[in-house]
C-alpha cells in the first residue's frame, strides 16, 4: 500500500505540474485504490474479530458496512472529477506543456517533408523556384 500511495502522489503532482486532467484523474483513482485497500483491510481486521456480549453473532456486517463507504466515496470522487470535466469542456486553455509538446514534434523530424534550399529537394519534391 506505501508504494501504490507514492505512486498516486507521483501521478497526482506530475498531473498538476503537467497540468493534465487526465494524469491527475488517473492519480486520483490511485489514490482511490490504497484509501479502499487501507478500508477494506481495517474492515476485515474489525470483521474478524470474535462475537462478544454485544455482538453475538459476530462483527461480520462490518465487511458490508466498509464496502459501502468505499463505493460511496469511489462514487463521489468520480462525479467530482466528471463535475469538473464538464465545467471546464468548453474552455481554451493552453499550457506550456502543450505549447512545448507542439514545438518539439515540429522540430523532431515533421519539417524533414518540406523542401529548403539547405537540404535541396527531399522525398522527390524539388526546391521552389528551379
Amino acid at each position: 500500500m506505501a508504494v501504490s500511495g507514492a505512486l498516486a502522489a507521483i501521478k497526482i503532482t506530475a498531473g498538476l505540474m503537467g497540468h493534465s486532467t487526465a494524469v491527475v484523474a488517473d492519480g486520483l483513482e490511485s489514490a482511490g485504490d490504497v484509501f479502499a485497500s487501507g478500508i477494506v483491510l481495517l474492515g476485515l481486521a474489525l470483521a474478524a474479530r470474535p462475537a462478544d456480549w454485544n455482538h453475538p453473532y459476530g462483527h461480520g456486517r462490518i465487511e458490508t458496512v466498509t464496502g459501502l463507504f468505499v463505493g460511496f466515496m469511489l462514487a463521489m470522487a468520480g462525479l467530482a472529477i466528471s463535475a469538473n470535466a464538464l465545467r471546464t469542456i468548453g474552455a481554451a486553455s493552453f499550457s506550456h506543456s502543450q505549447i512545448n509538446v507542439n514545438g518539439n514534434a515540429s522540430a523532431s523530424g515533421e519539417n524533414l517533408a518540406v523542401p529548403t534550399p539547405a537540404l535541396g529537394p527531399s522525398f522527390g519534391v524539388a526546391p521552389s523556384g528551379t
